[in-house]
């Protein structure tokens, strides 16, 4: 893809679901991979402009600040820069489970790429970011939206890190992307305290070697279940499905970090209004899938506000979209 060099312009992309990694043994040859789908919102809003001298990085983090300057190096090291300015206009909350890190590099390396007229690809330019050397949803659902299956990299004996310690050498191995239907998406942030960096570190290290008995019961919940059902609006199905995958491998004791809270919370979603739901990644993020009318919405967040544990809810919906760019003025 080739984009006409701007004087001012906006790129967009959206917030994802990781639903669950698949393999953190390292029992298969293809590593960890996992299943995920893109939100329309909370979404990444960066500027590029060729006015003013100082970037704006908002809210980010002094480890964002840093990762975003060290991606910035990287990207003029190898292009002719002209003057340029980022300004972070939108940003998610960061370390809750929506790709937040992710959207954010991935933006801001294909916004100079836009912006500076390069002719990298977009193997290339995302790469350059150093993100999808774990799981590859965030890396994949940037630029395609939809449901995303990442069939990870190859084993080469490595236990997995979190993408934030691992740099990908290869683009991670898109397996699947499918048109997922138009289902809600409630998204409910409990009241925990989400993990810090060196704790997703300590996190994976010790959990990452699940049951080998834990795999196949994972592979059937994902792929005899949760994808089927997701793609068919089976939401009997989809229920059943994600609350195996919640109970099982991996997923189990993400939801375990936060004690009774998370898992608390999904049952009383469960049974009030028998949504599916799970829990995006490390969390602490749930997510809720519903038919837009089959259900009250206002009457819904009423109720779920209501919940022990449970601070802010909001609606979001599925995207099968991915990254945008907006011209603010004429190409020069």
């Amino acid at each position: 893809m080739r984009e006409s060099a701007q004087h001012q312009m906006i790129i967009r992309c959206h917030s994802r679901i990781h639903v669950t990694l698949l393999d953190t043994l390292g029992a298969s040859l293809y590593i960890p991979g996992g299943i995920g789908f893109s939100l329309s919102e909370p979404s990444t809003e960066i500027e590029f402009s060729g006015e003013g001298s100082k970037h704006d990085f908002g809210s980010l983090d002094s480890r964002a600040v840093r990762d975003v300057r060290q991606l910035l190096s990287r990207l003029e090291a190898i292009s002719i820069s002209r003057p340029y300015r980022v300004i972070c206009r939108k940003l998610p909350p960061a370390n809750r489970g929506f790709g937040s890190k992710t959207a954010l590099l991935s933006a801001i390396a294909f916004g100079y790429r836009a912006f500076h007229h390069l002719e990298f690809d977009d193997d290339q330019t995302q790469l350059l970011t150093g993100r999808g050397g774990t799981s590859g949803i965030g890396f994949h659902s940037f630029r395609h939206g939809g449901l995303i299956w990442d069939g990870g990299r190859p084993n080469d004996g490595n236990p997995i890190k979190p993408s934030s310690t691992t740099y990908p050498t290869r683009p991670p191995l898109l397996l699947s992307r499918w048109d997922a239907p138009d289902y809600g998406v409630l998204l409910v942030m409990p009241r925990v305290q989400h993990l810090t960096h060196d704790e997703e570190i300590a996190f994976i290290a010790k959990n990452r070697s699940i049951e080998p008995h834990e795999l196949g019961q994972l592979n059937s919940y994902v792929f005899g279940g949760f994808v089927p059902a997701f793609l068919t609006r089976d939401i009997e199905r989809l229920r059943d499905s994600l609350a195996g995958i919640n109970r099982t491998a991996f997923k189990r004791r993400e939801v375990g970090i936060y004690g009774e809270v998370v898992s608390t919370i999904m049952a009383e979603i469960d049974r009030l209004f028998g949504m599916p739901c799970g829990m995006s990644s490390l969390g602490p993020l749930l997510f809720c899938l519903y038919q837009p009318s089959e259900i009250d919405i206002e009457t819904t967040l009423h109720k779920i506000r209501q919940i022990d544990g449970v601070g802010h809810v909001s609606v979001s919906y599925i995207s099968n979209r991915g990254y945008s760019i907006e011209a603010l003025d004429e190409p020069v």
